[in-house]
């Protein structure tokens, strides 16, 4: 009579157990090696894409063309009209701008540039553009563009 000894009883008796356990935590390492090899390449695609974005630059004012008409308004309501017809936004100082008032132009087309040069002539304000900002200011507080290099904006 062969009796198997004590330590293959207990052996045989734990395998099944042992071998379920290490192939389930097989199945979870290798779902979790899966799981992480997708984000590491969502996460390197989306990098790479923005390394090689190229910097915003907006349209020229001389070259987008404005519908518009003003009867007895302020240059501030010109340039809030103006911001929903186009993407430039509007800076200026409102105590430089607040005692422009009765603006009349019928209703035509004309470029950003021409328009502000029309309601400006009279007035001792100037212009710049900035990317998609539009600066109204005196002409002595003008930036050369070589101070403005050193007062980059952030966007």
């Amino acid at each position: 009579m062969n009796l198997p000894s004590l330590t293959e009883v207990f052996h045989n008796f734990f395998k099944p157990t042992v071998q379920k356990k290490f192939s389930v935590e097989k199945s979870i390492l290798r779902n979790i090696m899966r799981i992480g090899i997708v984000t590491a390449t969502i996460l390197i695609t989306t990098s790479v894409q923005l390394l090689c974005a190229s910097p915003l630059k907006s349209q020229p004012i001389n070259e987008v063309k404005v519908t518009l008409g003003l009867q007895n308004e302020t240059l501030i309501q010109a340039f809030q009209k103006i911001e929903a017809l186009t993407g430039y936004h509007f800076m200026y100082r409102k105590d430089e701008v607040k005692n422009i008032r009765n603006l009349n132009l019928p209703v035509t087309q004309l470029s950003v540039e021409d328009f502000l040069k029309m309601a400006l002539a009279k007035t001792s304000l100037t212009y710049r553009q900035l990317r998609d900002q539009i600066l109204i200011m005196q002409p002595k507080k003008l930036l050369s563009y070589s101070e403005m290099d050193d007062y980059k904006m952030n966007y």
